[in-house]
């Protein structure tokens, strides 16, 4: 009987030994698994994050190549079609408060000492996503005023356009533009 007591303990000790293998094997791989699945998701966001960075600067690019086309076509319109010269002076004005809101926001990000490399990935996203949508805006400007312009210059496109410079938000900001810094002037002397 003592025999059997002892094969009998020496198959649980084995089997013991055997089911702690396993379990740390298996505590292993899932350690494996969840730092790849980690490394995995990282590789991920870093590349849906290189690629909005890619979009982004395409479309300064494109936003810039645009530009010189409107100004090109302005220039050569300036003097024979002068409400080419309001649509370029209408969406300066409206790309100058763009770029001031996206210089602002950028100062702000240096301002609040955010550092890029050390922010989540999610809070990068964000940043880029605001850059992206200030250029969108930038860049549907822009368009709008180089398909307008297109339209009075090579289509010879007739339209009442004086009403287009009295309703436009341009007219009324550049007087109020002026207004503000007369009063300004006014309180400083």
């Amino acid at each position: 009987m003592a025999k059997a007591e002892d094969a009998s303990v020496n198959q649980v000790n084995t089997s013991y030994i055997e089911q702690q293998l396993v379990t740390d094997n298996a505590t292993k791989f899932n350690d494996v698994r969840t730092t790849l699945n980690t490394k995995l998701n990282n590789a991920h966001q870093w590349i849906v994050l290189a690629a909005a960075m890619s979009k982004t600067t395409l479309d300064v690019g494109s936003t810039v190549k645009e530009y010189i086309q409107f100004t090109k076509l302005m220039g050569k319109n300036l003097l024979r079609k002068p409400q080419v010269a309001w649509y370029f002076a209408e969406a300066n004005y409206n790309v100058s408060k763009r770029v001031s809101l996206l210089k602002k926001s950028v100062a702000l990000l240096v301002a609040s000492e955010t550092n890029i490399l050390k922010a989540s990935m999610d809070e990068r996203m964000e940043i880029i996503f605001n850059i992206q949508e200030q250029v969108a805006i930038i860049r549907g400007i822009i368009n709008q005023a180089l398909f307008w312009s297109r339209c009075v210059a090579i289509g010879g496109f007739k339209y009442d356009y004086i009403w287009d410079i009295l309703n436009s938000e341009v007219y009324t900001g550049i007087a109020n533009d002026i207004i503000n810094s007369w009063n300004k002037n006014l309180t400083e002397i």
